[in-house]
């Protein structure tokens, strides 16, 4: 594949909501999905599978084999065994949340949420009739750092009554990776509160060859696994969240009984797109994640030469980038973003929406020109 072939032109003709829902002459760099064919390994294998007749209800053997594949694939990339037993299919992260939080979480617990947060789990809790206690996360002070937990403040808020952490690793906006000193005394914080975990996975697949070592927060000991609920897909690392695939790995096989009350039903295609990813699509992976650090570099290039005042640090993991802009609008920092896509009609995600006003995630998982584009428009609005 090549990835410059699709210009803006191309990518404006598709009727995804990422393309479809702003105005024909902005770029949209907001929704966490990426400009890039599917890896035809995908699409031939959906071919076949619908051409056969199969867009009924999913079968036991396409289940199996997609949880085979999935643990496979997450003992060779993370190191981690899944217990199958303990495996769960569901049509998304969101939606493993939402049972957790209805069957686990009793209704007068606040969620712990470490902000800056992905904008959808602060609207889901919301939507829940959830309260909320955001931590902030510690900023990075160094070069070479990254962002980190609030360990104190996540046990003052388990003190406060919170039940469940909300965990995203690696981190979306911020593109974080937890580390082991973080996750070992997490384990000792949650157990010492009798909490649970949600540990939001789904960005495994997008780490980088000179990224540090992931590590699994529930598979890191007996004590994380107990109280862990983690969530698994291929909808990020391959680009194919609308096909509504995700599994969640629960504490106990009683705990996965416990969620099947609430009959979650990926989609048939989701489940076999799912499998053919892991399976037989790594090799798209390998180069699509070589080809995105390529365009992190250029962002990072971009943010030391034209915004160097900006608090940026680029990400040890995903595609996006968290940055603080707010100078650019200092007497109004939480509309940097409305700013941005008006006058340099480049759409980010505005990071009041993830806990932090003034703060923009920009997805750069797009042909490296539409990218070049992007920060042209922005570098003319900025230096004007």
């Amino acid at each position: 594949m090549t990835y410059d072939s699709l210009d803006l032109a191309e990518l404006r003709k598709r009727r995804n909501v990422k393309w479809s829902n702003v105005q024909p002459d902005q770029i949209p760099m907001w929704v966490a999905e990426m400009d890039f064919p599917v890896a035809t390994e995908i699409t031939d294998g959906l071919t076949d599978f619908l051409l056969s007749g199969g867009a009924g209800y999913p079968a036991t053997a396409v289940i199996e084999s997609q949880r085979t594949a999935l643990a496979n694939w997450y003992r060779d990339s993370v190191g981690a065994s899944i217990d199958s037993n303990r495996l769960i299919e569901v049509p998304s992260v969101l939606t493993g949340l939402e049972i957790v939080v209805r069957q686990r979480v009793p209704e007068d617990s606040p969620i712990i949420v470490p902000v800056p947060a992905y904008m959808p789990f602060l609207q889901i809790l919301g939507w829940l009739g959830r309260r909320i206690i955001p931590v902030p996360m510690l900023a990075p002070t160094e070069p070479g750092e990254t962002y980190r937990y609030d360990l104190d403040g996540i046990d003052r808020a388990f003190a406060e009554g919170g039940k469940l952490l909300l965990l995203c690793n690696p981190h979306n906006p911020t593109g974080a990776l937890l580390s082991e000193a973080e996750a070992v005394a997490l384990g000792e914080i949650v157990d010492r509160h009798h909490g649970i975990v949600f540990s939001d996975e789904i960005h495994i697949p997008l780490r980088y060859a000179d990224s540090p070592a992931f590590v699994a927060y529930g598979s890191l000991s007996e004590l994380h696994a107990s109280h862990t609920y983690t969530a698994l897909s291929a909808s990020k690392g391959w680009n194919i969240p609308g096909l509504k695939c995700a599994s969640v790995i629960a504490p106990s096989a009683e705990a996965v009984a416990q969620m099947a009350t609430a009959k979650p039903e990926p989609s048939s295609i989701g489940l076999l797109a799912t499998d053919l990813a892991f399976t037989r699509a790594r090799g798209w992976l390998a180069d699509t994640t070589a080809y995105l650090r390529g365009n992190v570099d250029v962002f990072t290039e971009f943010m030391a030469r034209v915004l160097p005042q900006a608090r940026y640090t680029p990400p040890q993991a995903t595609y996006l980038a968290w940055a603080n802009l707010g100078s650019l609008r200092p007497e109004a920092p939480e509309t940097v973003a409305a700013y941005l896509a008006d006058e340099a009609r480049v759409v980010v995600t505005n990071g009041a929406d993830c806990g932090a006003p003034g703060f923009v995630r920009i997805n750069l998982a797009t042909p490296r020109p539409v990218l070049e584009e992007a920060l042209q428009r922005i570098e003319r609005v900025v230096t004007a």
